[in-house]
């Protein structure tokens, strides 16, 4: 029964944080009535789930604790220092029989316990353990099509989109909530544009509520992304299409050079970031909302060798921070170069400013190298490099899941943030 019981089952009682027995003050008769809560032998007060996961537990024990003892301001936002931990990291190699580095766009999306991935060459995305990178099985499809891509948003809703060529076909995506449901259709859209759309979608925010998708054009020319708002859960049909940064954004045209963004929140005004592969301007870059210009830029580090890659981004909000993932990939594994993930805390984007790097950013959190040395990586991908990246909460509100993959490094892999208190 601990920990099992939900917010949405919760009394009304004191507007005062801790405060169980509706007193006005927090006190250890406080702390005996939060016990009696968590073993389930009387009523929940909501104002008693002092960290806001939705149970009450023996962390709110330890709060109440706190506040009667005047500490307070313990609670965690954000996640907890020093918290990550690599749950797994495989070879697509293990996942698919016939692997031809070449000829994929590995794409990665998270829901509940599995991570998916797609190969964008029309097989069936396959989905594996989130704990141990073992495949499960294979996604059921139903009418989708598999050309393109997958995503995910933060309510662990999968999304999969096909590959349109520009040639007048239309550009769709299908959404569900479980890897053994048959999508549904949430969006058919005309590609009247001339230039691909489906390599890269992101989803920012809950398809079940308020959101907003993402899809980067691809092709020549390609420096224009078509944006969807989703309102009550519903898909509005007419997409904004974007030009991203003006004459200071290299015009790029093949998927090793393939650009890629990802909004700041569901909020189109906040802004978007955005990284590209182009020699000598390969920075990962801020956009301002207002005028989809250039605001804000962050570096390579100096000197760095491994073939800059800030074609990957993903931003999603956990425990009251925004967060922002880069993927560096590394392109000549090998030479031993790993990939790189980069985590930044993005409430405040202020220390984009042309000076900082990626790698020593004030907003930076958390960096994590990805491609186990061991791997089989030959032949890697020679042209067309890709990569991908997700950030997902977990239903409980307790752990970020980090998921990647690449067919560079030919791998995919989770990393896990914690927000719990040791």
């Amino acid at each position: 029964m601990v920990g099992a019981i939900l917010a949405t089952m919760f009394a009304t009682a004191s507007a005062l944080t801790g405060d169980a027995n509706d007193d006005n003050q927090v006190d250890i008769s406080d702390v005996n009535a939060v016990i009696n809560m968590m073993l389930g032998k009387t009523e929940m007060v909501a104002n008693c789930d002092v960290n806001g996961d939705g149970v009450i537990d023996i962390s709110d024990v330890n709060a109440v604790i706190n506040l009667m003892l005047g500490k307070g301001g313990d609670e965690i936002i954000g996640i907890r220092e020093g918290s990550a931990t690599q749950l797994f990291e495989v070879e697509l190699k293990s996942l698919y029989e016939e692997l031809d580095a070449n000829a994929i766009h590995p794409t990665v999306a998270a829901m509940g316990d599995y991570v998916v991935v797609c190969l964008g060459d029309g097989r069936t995305p396959v989905y594996v353990n989130k704990a141990t990178g073992e495949k499960v099985g294979e996604i059921a499809l139903g009418e989708a099509e598999p050309t393109g891509c997958v995503s995910s948003d933060e309510n662990g809703n999968l999304v999969i989109a096909n590959f349109a060529d520009g040639q007048g076909g239309n550009f769709c995506l299908w959404k569900t909530a479980d890897v053994t449901a048959e999508p549904v259709k949430i969006l058919e859209a005309p590609n009247a544009w001339g230039i691909t759309l489906g390599d890269y979608v992101q989803v920012i925010g809950n398809l079940d509520e308020d959101a907003v998708i993402v899809a980067t054009f691809g092709g020549l020319y390609a420096q224009h992304i078509a944006r969807w708002m989703v309102t009550g859960g519903v898909v509005n049909p007419e997409p904004q299409v974007v030009e991203v940064g003006g004459s200071s954004v290299q015009q790029i045209w093949s998927r090793d050079n393939n650009f890629n963004v990802s909004q700041r929140t569901s909020d189109p005004a906040d802004g978007y970031f955005m990284g590209q592969y182009a020699s000598g301007v390969d920075n990962f870059y801020f956009i301002d909302g207002a005028t989809n210009q250039i605001a804000g830029t962050l570096l390579p580090p100096p000197g760095d060798m491994s073939g800059w890659k800030y074609a990957n981004c993903y931003t999603c909000t956990f425990n009251k921070v925004n967060y922002t993932v880069l993927f560096s990939i590394g392109f000549w594994p090998n030479w031993g170069l790993p990939g790189a993930l980069y985590l930044f805390n993005t409430d405040t984007v202020d220390y984009f400013d042309g000076v900082n790097t990626v790698a020593n950013a004030p907003g930076l959190v958390a960096t994590c190298l990805v491609g186990d040395a061991d791997f089989d990586v030959t032949p890697y991908a020679a042209d067309g490099r890709v990569a991908d990246v997700k950030l997902t909460p977990t239903k409980d509100g307790k752990y970020l899941d980090l998921v990647y993959t690449s067919n560079t490094h030919l791998m995919v892999g989770c990393v896990e943030f914690d927000c719990v208190a040791q």
